[in-house]
């Protein structure tokens, strides 16, 4: 299977990505370095 990645967009491409890290990221919040980017939530 050959995927055309360019032929995405921002928000098709990076909003639900960006909505499954968040999701990982809440379920083990401690693993998260306080000093992190991770830690926004960009919702």
């Amino acid at each position: 299977m050959n995927i055309a990645w360019h032929a995405l967009g921002y928000e098709p491409a990076f909003i639900p990505a960006s909505h499954a890290i968040c999701t990982l990221l809440r379920q083990d919040a401690d693993a998260v370095p306080e000093r992190s980017n991770l830690n926004d939530d960009p919702a």
